[in-house]
C-alpha cells in the first residue's frame, strides 16, 4: 500500500503483456517421390526420376547449351546452325523481360550460369553440384522401379530379383515397398492385363490369373526385345478377373 499526500492509500497494479503463441502453419513438404506420384503421365514420371527433379526452365538451359557448344569441335558442321538457334532462344526468353523491365529473368540466368560453374559436367544446371552417393542411389532406385517390365512386377520377390540383377542398391524389402508406394508403382493383381502395341497393332497381352500366375498371348518378351527400335507403346489396363 502506498500513502499519498492527502493520506489516501492506493494499490499499484502491474500488468504484464499476455504472450499469444502463434500456431505454426503446417505445410506439406514437397518431395521428389510426391512430384513423381503427381506427374500426369508415365513419361513425366520417368523424366523426373531420371533428372532427379523438375526439368530446367528454358532460361536455365541456356548456360548448359552454351557450355556444350564451347566444348564442341570448332569445325563441326552443325555447330554454326546450333549457335544461331541458341541466339534465337536467348532472344525469345529474355527480350520479353527486357521490354517489361523485368529483371527476374536475367537474375535466373545469372544464377543458372553460377550453378553450372559449380558443377561443370553435371547434366542438371539448376541443381548445385553432383548429387551425393545416397541421393544418387535413391534416384537409380526410383528410375529402376518406374521402368520395371510387367513380368518383374509379378510379386515383390520378382521386383527384388530384378533390382539385384541390375545392381540397384536398397536397404531392405520394406524400403523398396515404401518407395513403390510413394511413387505409385504397384504389383500386378489378378485380372490385370498388360497390352503391348507397335503402332496401333496389339502384338502381345500378358494376363495375371487368379492364382497369381502369368499367361502370355502373342509375342514373347524375347521377341519384343528384337523390335525395340520401333515405336513401342505399352498400355496397362486393369479389368476384373472374369472379363
Amino acid at each position: 500500500m502506498v500513502q499519498g499526500p492527502t493520506g489516501n492509500t492506493r494499490k499499484h497494479y502491474h500488468f504484464a503483456k499476455r504472450r499469444v503463441m502463434k500456431v505454426p502453419t503446417i505445410t506439406a513438404r514437397s518431395t521428389l517421390n510426391k512430384e513423381i506420384a503427381a506427374a500426369a503421365t508415365h513419361a513425366d514420371k520417368v523424366k523426373l526420376a531420371l533428372i532427379g527433379g523438375k526439368a530446367a526452365t528454358p532460361i536455365q538451359m541456356l548456360p548448359l547449351s552454351a557450355a556444350l557448344l564451347r566444348k564442341t569441335l570448332p569445325d563441326a558442321e552443325w555447330k554454326k546452325g546450333a549457335i544461331e538457334r541458341l541466339k534465337q532462344q536467348f532472344a525469345d526468353v529474355l527480350f520479353p523481360a527486357l521490354m517489361k523491365d523485368d529483371t527476374s529473368a536475367f537474375e535466373e540466368l545469372i544464377e543458372a550460369m553460377a550453378a553450372r560453374r559449380r558443377g561443370l559436367d553435371y547434366i542438371i544446371p539448376h541443381r548445385r553440384g553432383k548429387p551425393g552417393k545416397k541421393k544418387e542411389a535413391g534416384r537409380r532406385l526410383r528410375l529402376a522401379l518406374l521402368t520395371l517390365d510387367p513380368e518383374d512386377r509379378q510379386s515383390i520377390q520378382t521386383v527384388l530379383d530384378r533390382l539385384s540383377e541390375d545392381e540397384i542398391e536398397y536397404s531392405d524389402e520394406s524400403h523398396v515397398r515404401r518407395v513403390m508406394r510413394e511413387i505409385r508403382v504397384g504389383l500386378l493383381v489378378p485380372g490385370q492385363r498388360c497390352h503391348w502395341y507397335i503402332g496401333k497393332k496389339l502384338v502381345r497381352e500378358l494376363r495375371m490369373e487368379a492364382d497369381g500366375s502369368l499367361t502370355n498371348e502373342g509375342q514373347s518378351r524375347k521377341d519384343l526385345a528384337a523390335v525395340m527400335g520401333k515405336k513401342l507403346y505399352v498400355e496397362v489396363i486393369v479389368r476384373d478377373a472374369d472379363k
